[in-house]
């Protein structure tokens, strides 16, 4: 049967292209080499994509858009998800969730391919069948389905990408605006000076620090750790974008002390000061 030998030939292919995206996710992995690994990520990527373009593709210019846009689509996709995810992106978790995808779509075009020789098969059988009770065996609900199903994927095929794409833009246009209100954020300057116009002295065992910011923003806490961990000074700092803010710290004498400035409303570290260990002062 012309089906047949379609499925017997395909195992192999599939086979060397999940040979080759194992070698490509194991070079990123270790890693290899940048020209090595770009090589073998770019030959595993045309291996995966070309089953797919061949499946869906109308023509040499649908293809060609099939492949490149479906790859940005899924890379897009894929880092969207690793920002969310606790490890964050890194060449790591690149390499690990590329070659999930990869496999899952290696996976989904040898069920396409094994589903379509398949029908092509039953068609065949049937329209080369003498028997006149062979068609006619057929249920009224598999008449139903072969008559509805082509239209409904035909239909509902254009719909789902046009989810895909709207999905994809929604989120792009969220993490853009978080993003500029990110970059909106008044900048802030932390210095281990006191203000000159300040009336705070330091004393034996504190440090006077600088805030400085050209608007008005907070509330901010800030957390000074002294090697024994980090303890909440301030909980509700604010500035005006006029004057300096003075921050009076703890600073024990002999001891290395980290200041860390945090955004009290989303917990974000902002800032990070580093005071070096200090010999003990009388104080002023």
């Amino acid at each position: 049967m012309p089906g047949e030998p379609r499925a017997a030939l395909a195992r192999p292919t599939t086979v060397a292209r999940l040979v080759l995206l194992v070698v490509a996710t194991t070079a990123v992995l270790v890693p290899a080499p940048t020209a090595i690994t770009t090589v073998l990520v770019a030959a595993a990527a045309v291996s995966i994509i070309e089953p797919v373009v061949r499946t869906r593709a109308a023509g040499r210019l649908d293809g060609l858009l099939v492949g490149i846009f479906g790859l940005l689509a899924t890379l897009m996709a894929l880092g969207l998800t690793l920002h969310y995810l606790p490890g964050g992106i890194t060449a790591h978790s690149w390499g690990v969730g590329a070659g999930l995808v990869g496999l899952g779509v290696l996976v989904g075009t040898e069920l396409h391919d094994h589903r379509g020789g398949s029908a092509r098969a039953a068609k065949a059988g049937a329209q080369g069948s003498s028997e006149p009770w062979g068609v006619a065996a057929r249920s009224w609900p598999a008449r139903v389905r072969g008559a509805l199903l082509p239209t409904a994927r035909r239909h509902l095929a254009p719909i789902a990408c046009y989810v895909a794409a709207g999905v994809i833009v929604v989120l792009a246009f969220v993490l853009s605006v978080r993003a500029t209100h990110r970059a909106e954020r008044p900048p802030l300057t932390l210095s281990a000076a006191a203000p000159r116009t300040s009336a705070v002295a330091p004393t034996s065992d504190s440090t006077v620090l600088t805030l400085s910011s050209t608007r008005s923003g907070g509330p901010y806490r800030v957390f000074v750790n002294a090697g024994t961990g980090p303890r909440l000074v301030l909980a509700a700092l604010t500035t005006d974008g006029v004057h300096p803010t003075p921050i009076t710290v703890p600073t024990p004498a002999g001891q290395r002390v980290v200041v860390t400035l945090v955004d009290a409303a989303s917990g974000h570290t902002l800032r990070t000061l580093v005071l070096g260990a200090q010999s003990p002062r009388a104080p002023r």
